[in-house]
């Protein structure tokens, strides 16, 4: 994993320092083997039955050549993760062909923000804040002009909403799990 550089990240407003020895690494796709365990406990941990990636589709998620994905550790342990994806190779979102056809039209390079979770324990600390400056900033520069994401109402959606997310459609009930989800999409360009 590279570690990542908190003052490189453009945006990131963090209180991450109250713990000490917690690093944002970038996740490469050589990682999975040696953190699959904790990541698909991460998952089970923090998503909805109904929304959980499976082992499978995760791996192939976080190991495709486009990904972008950061993790946050403390001695070894992954406390959370956020990671992405250029939007037409992922196919896991309501009209996700509509939408990749709409932005590639205007000439819109867009990426998918496909997950962001942070260990219950260790939230409200400026973990998930670090997480999505990280990803945002690479995505960056890497020459994405917007992100888009599904956000859970609160805590995801906040931080959505710092880095000037506009709300383009909402979600009652997200893939049946009873919880109103907002799509969004942040111009970062």
């Amino acid at each position: 994993m590279q570690e990542t550089n908190m003052n490189d990240i453009d945006n990131v407003r963090t209180d991450i320092d109250r713990y000490k020895n917690i690093k944002i690494s970038r996740l490469n796709p050589e990682d999975w083997l040696s953190l699959k365990a904790q990541l698909i406990s991460l998952e089970k941990r923090c998503f909805h039955p109904d929304i959980q990636e499976t082992e499978r589709s995760k791996r192939k998620l976080l190991t495709l050549e486009d990904t972008i994905a950061f993790v946050a550790e403390k001695n070894g342990k992954v406390l959370g993760e956020s990671y992405g994806l250029p939007i037409q190779k992922y196919k896991g979102i309501p009209d996700s062909d509509r939408i990749t056809k709409d932005y590639a039209s205007r000439g819109i390079k867009a990426f998918y923000h496909v997950s962001l979770a942070v260990l219950p324990e260790y939230r409200e600390h400026g973990i998930g804040s670090a997480l999505i400056g990280a990803l945002f900033a690479e995505a960056k520069r890497q020459g994405y002009d917007v992100i888009l994401a599904h956000a859970k109402e609160g805590a995801s959606l906040e931080l959505h909403n710092r880095r000037g997310a506009k709300v383009i459609k909402s979600f009652d009930n997200w893939f049946g799990t009873g919880n109103k989800y907002w799509l969004c999409e942040v111009y970062i360009h």
